[in-house]
């Protein structure tokens, strides 16, 4: 029969292993939802005699789906400034109030922003597994309100999206009306992760090592060097951390517990490097046949983003190690900054490829395609047919030489096609009042 205390070592054992794959999943996943497919690829086949780009934000269903937050060097070097702020305030806060209130405040304000998160990161999954396993289409919604030409708003929704909507509401709500057990906790923070490292897009490998140095101080001072970091994260009850029970059988073990920070902060750097590798795959292809569309679905090799992960899980290993041989709370950024940008530096000089490597811009590409690509009014004006725009496409009528609705705006028409109409009404009736005054003066001309 095995002992107690080997009994107890195993259960740690496995909360660290639990620990470590609820680090790695977000990243994983919100790495590949980082990567896009650029819009100058999506939109070229567009460019065309019968459908053409008329304004740059114009844009198909993946368009409107797509939030961006960008992060700059400026960005980079004050946001352990900023931290460093609020982590004061939180311990504060802490001190000298309730913390039972502040708790249910903060608490309920991540829940309910949860549910964002919750909603983007299960219809990503959903829609990846569908992918895979079936060639049906899912049926798309799209609730629009508009204003003659002017689109206000524009909100896509799929049938998968509808039956995640009734869950990303429910969960926030349970958690704030119960004790908040661990497993909501988790599946709320690694909402919260896999959007935050989907949306959050450092620009460039230098501003993702100013962050990661930035945050590898922020770590060292207020964990060794300060009570406040260790005060904060014990007092704090949001989903803003994983946890895993030390004893599954004994709820009085407590928990191993690791912060968001220690996934979101490396999880950004390690999506910037599977970007950067499929930043590589597009120029390589596009060299061998400038008229291929390399899509972010493609297969193709990525050394940046295995080596950064292989040094994040190497970073994290030891962070575990080492709080558990001193037993005491470790800032896990002190092993993890230094492990992904060596990573990164590392493969960038064995590949010959570190100077392109740092002047590498997330977002140049997209800008310098996107211009070129552009079509304008004048170049659409000389083309012999009407160009088709939005959702309110028009054909010219080789008869009355009058543009018509398309089908779907037959089929339902709506205040803007309504109004579409009235204006072409409007243009027949001026056409035919300065027919009939040419006609006169034809005629007086004449007399």
């Amino acid at each position: 029969m095995p002992s107690r205390e080997s009994s107890e070592d195993w259960s740690l054992y496995y909360a660290y292993g639990a620990l470590g794959v609820q680090a790695l999943l977000p990243i994983v996943i919100g790495s590949y939802a980082s990567v896009k497919t650029p819009k100058w690829i999506r939109h070229r086949g567009k460019a065309t005699k019968k459908e053409v780009i008329l304004n740059p934000d114009d844009s198909d269903d993946e368009d409107d789906e797509e939030v961006e937050e960008r992060i700059g060097l400026t960005d980079s070097l004050m946001f352990p400034v900023i931290a460093s702020c609020m982590l004061l305030g939180l311990f504060l806060v802490f001190k000298y109030l309730d913390s039972k209130w502040i708790n249910k405040i903060l608490g309920g304000y991540f829940a309910f922003a949860s549910v964002l998160a919750f909603q983007f990161t299960f219809t990503y999954l959903i829609k990846g597994a569908w992918s895979k396993f079936s060639s049906k289409p899912y049926t798309k919604y799209h609730f629009r309100l508009e204003q003659g030409y002017k689109q206000i708003m524009h909100i896509p929704l799929t049938a998968i999206s509808l039956v995640v909507i009734p869950f990303s509401i429910a969960l926030p709500i349970i958690y704030i009306f119960t004790d908040r057990p661990w497993y909501i906790t988790n599946i709320l923070s690694f909402s919260f992760a896999v959007s935050s490292i989907s949306v959050l897009r450092l620009d460039g490998f230098k501003t993702g090592g100013a962050l990661l140095i930035g945050l590898f101080f922020y770590d060292i001072f207020w964990v060794f060097g300060t009570p406040v970091m260790v005060t904060v994260a014990k007092n704090l009850d949001a989903p803003i951390k994983v946890l895993a029970p030390r004893d599954l059988h004994n709820a009085d073990a407590g928990f191993s517990m690791l912060g968001l920070g220690d996934i979101v902060i490396p999880g950004i750097f390690v999506s910037l490097a599977l970007r950067y590798d499929f930043s590589s795959y597009v120029r390589r292809t596009l060299k061998r046949n400038p008229d291929a569309s390399p899509a972010a679905g493609d297969s193709y090799s990525k050394p940046y983003f295995l080596a950064v992960m292989v040094a994040y899980i190497a970073g994290l290993a030891t962070t575990v190690a080492v709080m558990h041989i001193f037993e005491a709370a470790q800032p896990a950024l002190l092993y993890l900054s230094p492990a992904c940008i060596g990573a990164i530096l590392l493969m960038g000089v064995l590949r010959g490829e570190l100077p392109q490597l740092w002047q590498w811009s997330d977002d140049e590409e997209e800008t310098e395609k996107g211009e070129q690509n552009k079509v304008t009014w004048a170049e659409a004006a000389k083309m012999d047919e009407t160009p088709v725009v939005g959702d309110y496409a028009r054909k010219a009528n080789p008869v009355e030489g009058k543009p018509t609705a398309s089908t779907e705006d037959q089929a339902s028409p709506s205040v803007t096609a309504s109004q579409d109409n009235e204006d072409w009404m409007n243009l027949e009736n001026d056409k035919s009042e300065n027919g009939k005054s040419k006609k006169k003066k034809a005629s007086k001309k004449k007399k």
